[in-house]
């Protein structure tokens, strides 16, 4: 059984790697920093301790939290400039 990386050419050098779309590439880097935070969100939830002494829960992780909500929009806004560019 052959698997999607035998399809693929033999990469030499950097010249001979496809470019990718400006666009398609945000996305992509947007996906990665997305799926990023959201693993350090995780992580920072298990952190909070069982007893919180002062405060809420969520301000133990609230950093983190702030970093997935701004690569959740970065990743909406690539989204949307994907859906644009493959309308035009």
């Amino acid at each position: 059984m052959k698997t999607f990386s035998q399809d693929l050419p033999e990469i030499v050098s950097n010249e001979d790697a496809r470019p990718a779309h400006p666009v398609v590439k945000a996305l992509a880097e947007a996906a990665v920093l997305l799926m990023q935070a959201n693993a350090d969100l995780e992580i920072g939830k298990k952190r909070v301790p069982d007893y919180v002494p002062y405060g809420s829960v969520e301000s133990y992780y609230a950093f983190e939290q702030d970093a997935f909500n701004r690569a959740a929009e970065a990743y909406a806004d690539a989204v949307v400039a994907v859906t644009r560019e493959a309308s035009q």
